[in-house]
């Protein structure tokens, strides 16, 4: 059903490019009004450090961004963002610095679309396309991943399609699926390649 057409490797996701924030001329922190929310908004002079547990505290040349998410004011490094994405395995956001992962995940809910189906629940956006149906078609896409799903003994398909939903999940996107939700999935592709077959 499926060849091996090459691996198609999900999208190279571009760390944040750390948006510094504007210093007006008492040293407090602006947001930048040309990036990030648009608009321009003061940071007290005693949150101008990071205030992310376990910053290694550079040196005051390293910018400090202000949190993405719109209702929390702390401060943040690119760095320290990206090491907190590293920590808890989260996707880092392209152009964006958060302060924790819940801050990351308050933002991700608000961009999300009303529902998220397998097409489009991408990391990014509904604009991503690495969603839970691109990573389903790149494992099927493996003749021996597919071989072993359709012969899985001494395992049942159920088993392997609840592996494959763990690793989909595991690859950053914002719906989560189940076993069985993968299993009837994989049966609608089956059967749409036997009629485009016949």
């Amino acid at each position: 059903l499926f060849g091996n057409e090459g691996d198609a490797s999900p999208p190279v996701h571009k760390p944040p490019s750390g948006r510094a924030k504007n210093k007006d001329d008492d040293g407090a922190l602006t947001r930048n009004p040309s990036k990030g929310r648009g608009r321009k908004k003061k940071v007290p002079n005693d949150h101008t450090k990071c205030q992310v547990k376990g910053c290694p505290s550079f040196p005051p040349i390293v910018d400090v961004c202000v949190c993405d998410e719109p209702s929390c004011e702390k401060t943040v490094h690119v760095a320290c963002y990206n090491n907190l994405a590293g920590k808890y395995k989260v996707v880092v956001m392209e152009e964006h610095v958060f302060c924790t992962v819940t801050c990351q995940k308050k933002f991700q809910k608000k961009q999300a679309p009303t529902k998220l189906g397998w097409e489009n629940d991408g990391a990014q956006g509904p604009n991503d396309g690495a969603t839970s149906m691109y990573y389903l078609l790149q494992w099927l896409n493996d003749e021996e991943n597919y071989h072993h799903y359709r012969d899985p003994s001494p395992s049942t398909k159920l088993e392997v399609a609840t592996n494959i939903s763990k690793w989909i999940n595991d690859q950053g996107v914002r719906g989560i699926h189940t076993g069985e939700q993968t299993r009837v999935q994989i049966a609608k592709i089956e059967t749409m390649m036997k009629e485009v077959r016949s």
